[in-house]
């Protein structure tokens, strides 16, 4: 049986998965090949996470964001975290 509170989380981390997915879908249809990792910037951000935050990276090659877990901005459980798609120069 899921609790009400896991289900909640499950619920946040497909919804931002998503988000994530499409705002990947919109900056590689226009040529994006990088993006920067942005955070909430708040006491609640995961250090690994604090740790990534401005960097750039492939959308192809998401960097390791947990312990052994490699995944975009807002791809992995409870992250808040979002995908700055970095745009091609003629934008």
């Amino acid at each position: 049986e899921v609790t009400t509170g896991r289900a909640n989380m499950i619920a946040r981390t497909e919804t931002s998965r998503v988000h994530t997915i499409l705002r990947q879908s919109r900056a590689q249809a226009i040529g994006s090949t990088h993006f920067i990792w942005r955070t909430s910037r708040d006491a609640n951000v995961r250090p690994t996470h604090r740790a990534l935050e401005g960097k750039a990276f492939r959308w192809d090659e998401p960097p390791e964001c947990d312990p052994g877990y490699h995944a975009l901005p807002g791809a992995i459980w409870n992250c808040r975290c979002w995908p700055e798609a970095i745009l091609p120069e003629r934008f």
